[in-house]
This record gives C-alpha cells, structure tokens and sequence, in this order.
C-alpha cells in the first residue's frame, strides 16, 4: 500500500478468484500482487470480518458486474 488513505470493507465480501479485474501490475508483467499485509493489520481485518461474519450482518457483493 502506498500513503494514499485505503480501507478494508468488512461488511461485504465477494469471490472473483482471478476474475477480469486482476490485471498485471503497471511495468512488471506478469507480476499481480502488489505485496502483503503487516501481520498484525491483517489479524485485525481478520478479526472484524470474522466478527460481522458471526452477526450475520455481511453482504455477498458481485463485483464482476462492474468489471469492464
């Protein structure tokens, strides 16, 4: 992640397992993974989705319709 603001919705997920909007990045063909998440921001997105998840509260979001 770069130092622009960022956010992780924990209110909806979605599956689109290497769907149309995985694209390469920019001068590194080939390559799609920007990088990985610190350790501990990822047990606390983790956390929350699985919080949400146990409520009863997340949406199933189908993202391939925006997909260009």
């Amino acid at each position: 992640m770069d130092g622009t603001r960022q956010w992780v919705v924990v209110s909806e997920f979605n599956f689109d397992r290497h769907g149309p909007r995985l694209v390469s990045i920019p001068g590194k063909r080939g390559q799609k993974r920007y990088g990985t998440l610190p350790p501990s921001f990822f047990e606390e997105v983790k956390s929350a989705f699985l919080a949400q998840r146990k409520a009863g509260t997340q949406k199933k979001v189908d993202r391939t319709k925006d997909a260009a």
